[in-house]
């Protein structure tokens, strides 16, 4: 998913994603294991390539696009287990 946001840290997609409440309040749980390998901090896209080729960027912040992206999903598994034909 392409965003318009700056870059997020781990916990702030926790907080977007579940714990908040923001898209599908899910309880999260926090657990660091501070022996596991580490990856990078963040991830961010540099949008400046797409704008100059295509002139167009992104508008839509990270968090409505990840509550619509929930949506269509839950919806799409739902109408599956009722035995509907999905995604077309």
């Amino acid at each position: 998913m392409v965003a318009k946001d700056p870059p997020l840290k781990k916990n702030d997609l926790i907080v977007i994603t579940g714990a908040g409440g923001f898209i599908a309040g899910a309880k999260l749980k926090r657990h660091n294991d501070l022996n596991a390998p580490r990856g990078v901090a963040g991830r961010n896209s540099d949008n400046t390539f797409i704008k100059s080729v295509l002139g167009w960027e992104p508008d839509t912040p990270l968090n409505k696009g990840l509550a619509l992206t929930y949506k269509w999903i839950r919806e799409q598994y739902h109408n599956r287990k009722m035995g509907w034909r999905v995604v077309e």
